[in-house]
C-alpha cells in the first residue's frame, strides 16, 4: 500500500510547475451562445460556457495526464494531432481551478486573462441553477450580462490572433 502512495506522489506535479506550464500552454475560454426560442415568443437566451484547457500535440499526452491527476478534475480527449485537457464542470472550476491558481499564481500575461475569467465565473455563480446540466443558468439581468460581454471583450486582447488551436 505504501508503494502505491509513493507512485501516486511521483505522478503529481508541483503547483508552480503547472502554473508555469499553463502560462505558456493553457487557456481560460469564456464562450457563449445566443439562441432565440420561437416557443417563448422569440425570447433571447444566452448560454455561457467557461472552461479551463490545455491543448498540446499528441505526443505530450503523459504531461496532461499528470496535470489531471494533480488537479483531481477534468477530462482528456484526443484527436488525430492534438490532446486536450479540459475542465468544464462549473463546480470544479469554482472549487478547484480558481483556488489552485490563487495559490500558485500565473506570472505572465495569462494572469490578466485568468483574473477576468475568474470575475466572469463569480458573476455566473450567482445565477447558476442546480441541475445536471453544467452551464444552465437563470435569466441573467441585463447589467450582469453586459458585464460578462465586456469581460469577454477584454479577454480577447490576451488571446492569440493566430489561432493554431480551435480552443483559444
Amino acid at each position: 500500500m505504501q508503494s502505491k502512495e509513493i507512485v501516486n506522489s511521483e505522478r503529481t506535479l508541483p503547483g508552480d510547475y503547472i502554473a508555469g506550464f499553463v502560462d505558456g500552454e493553457g487557456s481560460f475560454p469564456l464562450t457563449y451562445r445566443k439562441d432565440t426560442h420561437p416557443k417563448t415568443h422569440n425570447r433571447i437566451y444566452y448560454y455561457w460556457k467557461p472552461m479551463f484547457m490545455i491543448c498540446l500535440k499528441l505526443d505530450d499526452f503523459e504531461i496532461l495526464e499528470r496535470i489531471k491527476e494533480t488537479l483531481h478534475c477534468g477530462t482528456i480527449s484526443k484527436s488525430k494531432r492534438f490532446v486536450i485537457y479540459q475542465v468544464a464542470d462549473f463546480s470544479d472550476l469554482i472549487n478547484k481551478i480558481i483556488p489552485f491558481f490563487e495559490t500558485y499564481p500565473l506570472r505572465a500575461k495569462k494572469r490578466h486573462d485568468f483574473e477576468l475569467w475568474k470575475e466572469a465565473l463569480q458573476i455566473l455563480k450567482k445565477f447558476r441553477l442546480i441541475t445536471s446540466k453544467p452551464f444552465e443558468v437563470k435569466q441573467i439581468p441585463d447589467n450582469d450580462h453586459a458585464k460578462l460581454l465586456q469581460i469577454r471583450k477584454r479577454m480577447l486582447q490576451y488571446k492569440p490572433t493566430n489561432k493554431l488551436y480551435k480552443y483559444s
